[in-house]
């Protein structure tokens, strides 16, 4: 099970997390977009960390 956990110094709360649930913004367009379990999984391989990640939007990814 892969989850978010965001803890204070009273409560500690965790979230599951589902793959039809990722979510990222378009760093150039903004628009907020879906993010496919084997995106995430090429990001760990390459030795990447998700804080300095960004993932474009097809629209953008594609654009000429």
């Amino acid at each position: 099970m892969l989850y978010i956990k965001k803890s204070t110094d009273d409560v500690e709360m965790k979230m599951d997390l589902y793959e039809d649930e990722i979510f990222s913004s378009c760093p150039i367009c903004g628009k907020e977009h879906e993010v496919q379990p084997d995106e995430l999984a090429h990001i760990i391989q390459s030795g990447d960390d998700f804080s300095g990640t960004s993932i474009f939007c097809n629209g953008c990814l594609y654009h000429d």
